[in-house]
């Protein structure tokens, strides 16, 4: 409270009677994460251990509504600001997902680009994330903490404060090499922040509190945050991006090179519906991800399951677009009534659009006695309307002691490509797709498709043709092969009802009824005529037929030579 900016703390255990305020620029730094410990000694639970709280100054109420992309905000008095002063905007009415999650609204963060005095409108450095009316929505200016804390252990088990390090309305807050344990909600807490960084750290449950239900590192309605190098262990979600209240939704997170572990039933991780453009990348997730909102990217991760539950579970979203790209599945726990590496579960919404990718990735599922999982991956929706893709590129699958269908969709999905997969000798089951395309796959199991409005199934593995037979489109608009158009590739000739050729084209049939070739050409103009030619170095023998009104042979049809 002296109002000095940093503050070194040597070796020792630090026993603290309440929390530790950290206002604007101060940095906590201990020696080492190691010795350096920092203990609650309060008998009643608390808000938090470390609290770093900035703060929000309400401005005028927006003059027009703001359209997405807007590079100026018109406001309807005027206000004075400097150049990048954060702004949040908040729709506090619209944006609802759903009923569950009332307390996801639109909204985001910005920064103001140019200092301006006694205006009614700025502009802003980018654009309007979203499109946000006039009537609901709420501007505050953020006047942030900038604080860092570094090298310490905090520990709250003995007190069972509800947070170890909380950080509300920050900018540029930095933890680093902190280990925390014991808090009944979260260890660390970064809500309503722009810009935050995470790294080197390990926080969570100690094994004597696996029944009090508690967050790993929370990122709740900020933007902009990198969670890199920790270690998380909690009994509910050990890493959370989310929202709450009427507040913006969680963008821009981007959680790396971690490991990630449930020790109690919820998902290690878990990205909620209001959440934006946030990525996993190259972690360990050892208990499966919750994947809701738009615009995720999850790529090179390892991924094994919580028992009975998926790898990956997509739900509350209206809007998809995530792409899943170069992860490793691992199941091998018990699994009874669930998929095995991935639930696409998109029946939250009356109607839902965007796009899926999954491609490269590498799916194992080693079977367990007992086990009886319906499927590897799968896509529901019971009703309500799509407006969905989804591809399925490039992904290896493989079962060891069980085969199930590695796809089963019944989404009624309006493109679904299947291309250049290796599936082993799993089926894949597809139900109510519009466009429906299997392309370039390896497998021995045909894939079973009903309620198909265009089906394209061709050089699968699966797809066997018989050899030096031509290719056709049959009945069903799939490439096929018959044996009545055989190709001599020894001597480049076509049997037509043979294979033996002698002749370049060759026609044989075997019918008590007309056969051969016929030739036409319906035209009835002055020059029209119809003709076979028999060519040789010494002449040209010729079987002709011309048209009724040609001018020299109407009518006429002969052998010429």
């Amino acid at each position: 409270n002296a109002g000095v900016k940093k503050i070194i703390v040597p070796e020792g255990t630090y026993y603290l009677s309440q929390a530790l305020n950290l206002s604007d620029g101060i940095s906590i730094e201990g020696i080492s994460a190691e010795r350096c410990i920092l203990k609650s000694t309060a008998s009643s639970s608390d808000d938090a251990l470390v609290f770093a709280n900035g703060s929000r100054t309400l401005l005028p109420n927006l003059s027009t509504n703001l359209a997405e992309n807007a590079t100026t905000v018109s406001l309807v008095s005027t206000v004075s600001l400097k150049r990048g002063d954060i702004i949040m905007f908040v729709d506090t009415l619209n944006g609802s997902f759903n009923s569950s999650r009332t307390a996801y609204t639109n909204g985001f963060f910005a920064v103001v680009k140019d200092s301006v005095s006694a205006l009614t409108s700025f502009a802003l450095n980018g654009y309007a994330l979203a499109a946000l009316p006039s009537a609901t929505t709420q501007l505050w200016k953020i006047t942030p903490t900038n604080t860092s804390v570094s090298n310490l252990t905090i520990d709250t088990k003995e007190t069972h404060y509800s947070t170890g390090i909380r950080i509300t309305h920050g900018n540029l807050n930095k933890i680093n090499n902190v280990k925390v344990y014991g808090a009944d909600v979260n260890q660390i807490l970064i809500e309503r922040c722009f810009n935050a960084s995470v790294s080197n750290s390990m926080f969570g449950k100690h094994a004597p509190d696996v029944a009090s239900l508690s967050y790993g590192v929370s990122a709740v309605s900020s933007q902009d945050v990198t969670i890199d190098n920790v270690t998380a262990s909690s009994t509910r979600h050990a890493v959370i991006i989310g929202a709450a209240g009427k507040f913006p939704p969680s963008r821009n997170v981007v959680v790396s090179n971690s490991t990630i572990n449930s020790i109690g039933d919820q998902y290690a991780a878990d990205l909620h519906g209001g959440t934006s453009n946030c990525t996993y990348k190259n972690n360990y997730i050892n208990g499966g991800l919750t994947l809701g909102g738009a615009n995720h990217t999850i790529t090179g991760n390892t991924i094994t399951n919580l028992l009975n539950y998926e790898c990956v579970y997509v739900t509350e979203a209206k809007q998809i677009n995530h792409t899943i790209t170069g992860n490793t599945f691992n199941t091998n726990k018990a699994n009874l009534t669930n998929r095995v590496w991935i639930g696409f579960n998109i029946n939250d919404y009356t109607n839902v659009y965007g796009k899926l990718l999954v491609s490269n990735n590498n799916f194992v599922y080693t079977f367990i006695s007992g086990n009886t999982p319906t499927e590897g991956i799968r896509i529901r929706r019971l009703s309500g309307s799509n407006a969905m893709d989804a591809d399925f590129i490039g992904n290896t699958f493989k079962m060891t002691g069980a085969t199930l269908p590695a796809i089963s969709s019944n989404a009624k999905l309006i493109n679904l490509s299947v291309l250049a997969n290796n599936f082993d000798n799993l089926d894949n089951v597809i139900d109510s797709t519009t466009k429906l395309t299997f392309l370039g796959n390896k497998g021995t199991t045909a894939p079973t498709t009903t309620v198909i409005t265009t089906l394209v199934d061709e050089y699968n593995e699966w797809d066997t043709y018989t050899a030096n037979r031509v290719p056709i489109i049959n009945s069903s608009g799939r490439i096929a092969t018959t044996n009545s158009l055989y190709w001599n590739s020894a001597d480049s000739s076509l049997g037509i009802g043979t294979t033996s050729t002698t002749f370049k084209v060759q026609v044989e049939d075997n019918k008590n009824a007309s056969s051969g070739l016929f030739v036409r050409n319906n035209s009835t103009g002055t020059s029209a005529i119809t003709q076979l030619n028999a060519s040789a170095s010494s002449g040209i023998a010729s079987l002709r037929a011309y048209s009724p009104l040609n001018a020299g042979w109407a009518g006429v049809g002969g052998f010429f030579t």
